[in-house]
């Protein structure tokens, strides 16, 4: 199993994670608009996780370490939960930090033959989707100044 196939069992952990933080922050935060941003994250990590999970080879055996990225995002999400109402733009610039390096790992994916054309777009298609919602998230965070 080549290194971006175990990824991508990390990377529905991960995904499910993040729909469960998202939904989560959505309701919790008071601004509308960085709200809708959470909402529509929650929504593409759920479609990836979704239609991903069928496509899955099954996993190595004997792996129990958890990546690395899955600590990191997983810190994000709980420095942000930690004042959901209060959430500021170094917030947003960690949240953002951790969807690019979802990203960069995913695009690893896109370019692995190893995997089927349909992972490969479905991959592809997150990683768009994902650039929208942190340019959003952009645009939220230099409103807060």
């Amino acid at each position: 199993m080549s290194e971006t196939a175990q990824f991508l069992h990390d990377l529905m952990d991960i995904t499910r994670d993040g729909t469960e933080f998202y939904e989560e922050a959505a309701k919790a935060v008071p601004d509308k608009k960085l709200s809708r941003v959470f909402t529509d994250l929650a929504k593409a990590k759920t479609a990836l996780a979704d239609n991903l999970t069928p496509e899955l080879k099954p996993a190595a055996k004997g792996k129990t370490t958890p990546m690395e990225l899955r600590g990191e995002v997983n810190q994000a999400y709980a420095n942000v939960r930690a004042g959901f109402k209060s959430v500021g733009s170094a917030h947003l610039t960690a949240l953002e930090q951790s969807e690019s390096q979802i990203q960069v790992n995913l695009q690893k994916i896109v370019m692995d033959r190893d995997h089927s054309f349909v992972v490969r777009v479905l991959a592809k298609q997150y990683v768009h989707a994902a650039e929208a919602l942190k340019a959003e998230l952009r645009s939220r965070k230099r409103t807060m100044g």
